[in-house]
Formats: structure tokens, sequence, C-alpha cells
């Protein structure tokens, strides 16, 4: 596939940096997506709802937990990326004594397991160096009850960015934009900040929040 390129001001190609964004359907994904695939290049991993697929240049879709390694390194070898997004969530809203051994598994697995597989997969297949970064949520913060099984997850994406970043110095940032609850943010202001967090080439900046209640 032929990237898509522009032209700047002197009339030279420049070619628009390439995110592959995985969990590209969903809330969060359609409120940043229009805006980002204006600037960027996007290759989606979508489960059932691929619904924006017109603004990737390719989708692939199937089942995260049990095609997982099909999924990562087929979009790895068809296309080069600069910066990875790690979005998928499956909201387990219940408080933690309320919450079964299955569903954790299910949510820390997606959370954090899994984006660590698909780091690694990325440096495998294309020897991956750039932004990678994890949707988390300011919940991650925050007591209430019938919250406390995601925000438990939410922090322990926190803390893999930062143990990422630690290990995979000089080659990987690990970064994670955290939001507050989206429907208090528009979607400008949430793209601004998936923007900033892709654009930022310093490795020891980690976090990147919006806090509107």
């Amino acid at each position: 596939m032929v990237p898509y390129a522009t032209r700047d001001a002197v009339g030279m190609e420049k070619q628009k940096k390439k995110i592959l964004f995985v969990g590209a359907g969903g809330e969060v994904a359609s409120m940043v997506l229009p805006s980002l695939a204006e600037t960027y290049d996007i290759v989606g991993i979508a489960g059932k709802r691929d619904t924006l697929r017109q603004y990737c240049v390719e989708m692939y879709s199937g089942d995260l937990f049990s095609n997982y390694a099909t999924l990562f390194e087929t979009a790895l070898r068809a296309h080069t990326f600069d910066v990875i997004v790690w979005n998928p969530v499956k909201y387990l809203f219940t408080s933690l004594m309320g919450s079964t051994r299955e569903g954790l598994h299910r949510e820390f697995d997606l959370a954090v397991a899994l984006p660590i597989e698909c780091v690694r997969s990325a440096r495998k297949v294309q020897d991956f160096k750039g932004n990678f970064i994890l949707v988390s949520s300011l919940s991650a913060f925050n007591y209430r009850e019938d919250l406390a099984t995601y925000s438990i997850v939410k922090n322990a994406q926190i803390r893999t960015a930062e143990v990422l970043s630690l290990e995979l110095e000089g080659s990987v940032a690990a970064k994670v934009v955290a939001p507050s609850t989206v429907r208090y943010i528009s979607s400008e202001e949430l793209t601004q900040l998936f923007k900033t967090a892709i654009e930022d080439t310093n490795p020891q900046k980690i976090f990147y929040k919006i806090e509107k209640e």
C-alpha cells in the first residue's frame, strides 16, 4: 500500500505519520478518528464495531482475545508505524467485591497483558521505535463503588506505561492519555490531547490529561 502524501509550502512531498489505532471503535475513537485522519494515516484494529473504517487507510477486524497474534502481525507486516495507540476497553463497571475472577481476568488482559503483547510484536516484526499510547482515564485516581473495578484497571495502565518507559528507554516512549468523563469533553479537546501525546518526543513526559467535570 502506498502511503498518502501531502506537500508542504515549498512543494516537497511530506509523508504523514502512520498510526496503529487498536480499538478503532466505540465512543473515544468516534470522537478523535475523524480529525486525526486529517493529519495522520490511521490503520485500525476493531472488533465488531468497525463503523469508523472510512477514517482508516486500512481496517482489520477480529477478536483480540482469541486472534490478537494474527491481527498484530498482519498489520505490522503490512505497515510501518510511527505511533501505536491502545484504546480497547470493556467497561466492567462494578464494585471490586462484586466483580468476578473471569471478568477481572478479561479486563486486565485487555488493559495490560495484550498491549504488552502488541509492543512485543511491534519490536519483533519491525523494530518499532516511537510513542506507544495507552488510553486510560482520570477515574484511575478516584473511588466510586460502582466504578471500583474500572478505576483499578485504568490505574494499572498508568503504571504499565511508567514501567515500559523504563524498560524500553531509548526506543519506545510509553505514554498515557487520561481524559475525565468523555461526556464533559468536546471532540476538539480530546483530539488535541491525543495529538499532543502523539507528537511529544520527550520520553520523560508520560501523562496527558483533561480534567473537566
